[in-house]
């Protein structure tokens, strides 16, 4: 099974330069257990084997080596590679224009702005258009936050910058509506923009919870043979992946074109040495499929009558077929529903 997840920030870029990339359990120094507990013990043991390897028939164009395990070097140049720009040099390799948008924090819910327009107005004893009077542009805003505040209620969100043309425009002050400290920190932010364009993309491959057990059937060669496989699995994955998404497409004489493009820049998790995909929780389990020992029957079996649901009643109630008639009177009224006396 497979499935791809946009990535767009920073913070997703650095959780993907983990070694384990969330696969697994790394150890750290703040965190206190006040006592041990082996089942817990097991589920948190570290597996710190594993390393980021890049992959991609592209990473050659810009002086990066398919196979190679990510070091320090190595991540800042996926960094720069998820930035848009060269691993070596830094120079900008994406040429348009970024989808840059607010910051978060310059955003104010909407809602509390509409309904102070909507309370001032009705204390006028007017619609909340009419306080805009004379200005359009502020009225059909107003009409569009409104219909998206019904829509999405707080989760609606506005730049500041808007808000506060809004706000004027009807004769408020947003230091009224949103307070002092909320207002001021959003005021901070009103120039900042963040990339908002998608960077990349993650493709996970997962192998189903049977392929994953299988291991701990196996010998250590056989493990080894398995895990490998696995690996070419992943390779030629990739290898095919290319081939459904490496490309663009451009324009000639008004057509759609297909551009070949010089493969994909990536980087996985992979593993160095053997890992045990079972532990040794699932390794006994597997090992004791059947009792050391088996059961001995000392009653005879029985066998309930498969035809009804009532085991001890089976065979006790003979069953007869039985004749039925019903007789059915139709009366048709020829001058409507009324009451009328039967013969």
């Amino acid at each position: 099974m497979a499935w791809v997840t946009a990535i767009r920030d920073d913070e997703q870029v650095e959780y993907r330069l983990r070694e384990q990339a969330g696969c697994s359990v790394v150890a750290v120094d703040d965190v206190v257990q006040e006592a041990a507990d082996p089942a817990l013990e097991y589920r948190l043991r570290e597996e710190g084997d594993a390393a980021l390897v890049w992959m991609g028939s592209g990473l050659a164009a810009v002086g990066l080596t398919e196979g190679a395990v990510l070091d320090e070097d190595g991540k800042e140049a996926a960094r720069r590679l998820m930035a848009g720009c060269h691993p070596e040099t830094g120079a900008r390799l994406i040429r348009t224009q970024t989808s840059a948008r607010a910051h978060p924090s310059a955003k104010l819910t909407t809602a509390r702005l509409v309904e102070a327009i909507e309370a001032a107005a009705e204390g006028k004893g007017v619609a909340a258009a009419d306080l805009l009077e004379g200005k359009p542009k502020q009225q059909a805003l107003l009409a569009r936050q409104q219909r998206m505040v019904h829509r999405l209620g707080d989760r609606h969100r506005m730049e500041v910058t808007t808000l506060h043309k809004l706000a004027r425009a009807a004769g408020l002050d947003l230091a009224d509506v949103y307070g002092e400290t909320e207002l001021a920190d959003a005021r901070e932010h009103a120039d900042q923009r963040v990339d908002d364009r998608v960077r990349g993309w993650d493709l996970m491959l997962d192998l189903p919870k049977s392929d994953s057990v299988l291991p701990g059937l196996m010998g250590e060669e056989e493990q080894r043979e398995y895990r490998d496989l696995v690996h070419q699995a992943t390779r030629d994955t990739i290898r095919e992946v290319e081939r459904w998404v490496g490309y663009a497409v451009g324009s000639e004489d008004g057509q759609p074109v297909r551009l070949a493009g010089g493969g994909l820049l990536a980087w996985s998790v992979g593993t160095s040495t053997l890992v045990d995909l079972v532990g040794r929780i699932g390794r006994a389990a597997l090992g004791d499929l059947l009792p050391a020992h088996r059961r001995q029957r000392v009653k005879a079996r029985t066998r309930k009558n498969p035809t009804s649901k009532y085991g001890p009643n089976a065979g006790q109630q003979p069953h007869k077929a039985q004749n039925y008639t019903v007789r059915t009177t139709v009366v048709f009224f020829a001058h409507g529903l009324k009451s009328r006396s039967w013969p």
